[in-house]
């Protein structure tokens, strides 16, 4: 599959798709929990932080102006679930998927503190049995194969887009997919992202 590039600036799309006072408020969160629950690295720094949010928010370039229901697999600390939703971007349901209890919770007291709609659900996603169409679904800390792919298909909207971020080589024939690709600005690597639409 080839690639499509795509311009990428931490200022620019944090600039574009999200605020600074939505950012400042997650941030403080995020941290006070995960200086009890291991949420994201202990050595990430603001910098860092803000790099993570903005490659969240990279992929809303690509996609439909206005989205529905949101779910997200592997929610872990909330990247890419809670800079997606504070974008504005998403209008309905959003459910976040943590199989592991004290992170679950953790995640559950952010969204709340910053007064977001989410839904944290403390179970894997492979038991899960959910009757909701998504527009969007995220995949980022959790590996893609076939079987996992093939949960995420009945759950797509007829015009859903599913984010995994990276780079993959598994295909579905209900699917089209394309592969985009973007310079890290710090370590000057390049990285991907493949969005899957239904047919």
């Amino acid at each position: 599959m080839s690639t499509t590039a795509i311009d990428f600036s931490v200022d620019s799309t944090l600039s574009k798709h999200s605020s600074r006072e939505a950012l400042d408020r997650y941030y403080v969160e995020l941290m006070k929990e995960n200086a009890s629950v291991n949420l994201v690295s202990r050595e990430t720094s603001r910098d860092d932080f803000n790099r993570l949010c903005a490659e969240s928010l990279l992929p809303l370039e690509t996609l439909p102006e206005r989205i529905g229901n949101y779910l997200d697999i592997g929610a872990g600390g909330g990247i890419p679930a809670v800079p997606l939703m504070q974008s504005g971007r998403i209008s309905g349901k959003c459910v976040l998927v943590e199989r592991t209890r004290k992170k679950a919770a953790s995640l559950q007291r952010i969204v709340n503190a910053i007064q977001l709609p989410g839904e944290t659900v403390n179970r894997t996603f492979e038991e899960l049995s959910l009757r909701d169409r998504f527009d969007l679904i995220t995949l980022r800390y959790v590996k893609l194969d076939r079987t996992l792919l093939g949960k995420i298909i009945p759950l797509l909207s007829a015009n859903g887009r599913f984010v995994y971020y990276s780079n993959t080589e598994i295909r579905s024939e209900k699917l089209n997919s394309e592969l985009y690709g973007f310079a890290d600005p710090v370590e000057g690597i390049l990285k991907h992202f493949t969005v899957f639409r239904t047919k």
